[in-house]
């Protein structure tokens, strides 16, 4: 009984991973922290310029890894990095989503080069634009602080120097 069908579901795994052809590679626990990780230390100077290295090393750290870096790199598909990009792009401007979406692509191509993928899921993706006249707002600071922020910055202007004065 299940030695038998211990060897069937291993006979059909088999079969399942001929059928993907030579492009098949074994699952493995690597994630897209390990990855990224190696990449830029990879590609350090001189092979880039050290101000390139400082924005890769930067939208790395900022962009990619906070939402992505968990993902083990085998799992990592197009629907997912577009999935991203679309909740990146209701947070910081377009230019930045283009430059994350770029250091990302190069990272996983070099996953391409080294065999760990066998096609950049970044390819099957795209930046969504700005519809003409559309005007995106972006909280720098979100609402509540901005306004602790200008209340106080109101009361050192307006206050600090009749305190002083009346002091």
């Amino acid at each position: 009984g299940t030695d038998r069908s211990a060897v069937r579901r291993g006979h059909e795994r088999e079969a399942e991973i001929r059928a993907q052809g030579p492009s098949y590679r074994t699952p493995s626990r690597r994630t897209l922290r390990d990855h990224m990780t190696e990449w830029v230390r990879a590609v350090q100077p001189p092979e880039l310029a050290p101000t390139t290295h400082r924005s890769y090393s930067d939208l790395t750290r900022l962009y990619v890894l906070p939402y992505l870096g968990s993902v083990k790199l085998s799992d990592l598909s197009a629907p997912m990095v577009q999935e991203w990009i679309t909740d990146l792009r209701t947070r910081v401007g377009p230019k930045t989503v283009s430059q994350a979406r770029g250091v990302l692509h190069v990272a996983l191509a070099y996953a391409v080069r080294l065999g760990s993928l066998t096609q950049n899921p970044v390819d099957r993706t795209r930046v969504p634009r700005a519809r003409s006249g559309e005007k995106r707002h972006i909280d720098a600071i979100p609402g509540e602080h901005a306004e602790q922020l200008l209340a106080a910055a109101y009361a050192r202007t307006l206050h600090g120097p009749l305190l002083e004065f009346l002091g």
